[in-house]
């Protein structure tokens, strides 16, 4: 299993369709996401960096985000908002 692939399943396990950084990332703004994707390598970091670069790890993130953000888009997933 690709060091990629193991992030990925850690991040769709980890961030589900409710957690914050999710919806940040996918109706927020500029810096909303870049606060999504700060907050989510901090939660990965702690776990994976010392075997991971966090270059890679920021890498991994954003592009599992985009993903996310790609099935908002085409109404496959439903965010739920911060504040209800």
């Amino acid at each position: 299993m690709s060091d990629e692939r193991i992030l990925y399943k850690f991040l769709h396990y980890e961030l589900t369709n409710e957690h914050p950084a999710i919806y940040l990332y996918c109706v927020g703004q500029k810096r909303s996401r870049k606060t999504a994707i700060d907050m989510t390598v901090k939660l990965v970091a702690e776990i994976f960096c010392p075997p991971y670069t966090i270059e890679f790890i920021i890498k991994t993130v954003t592009n599992y985000l985009e993903y996310k953000k790609l099935e908002y888009n085409e109404g496959k997933i439903i965010v739920t908002p911060i504040y209800q």
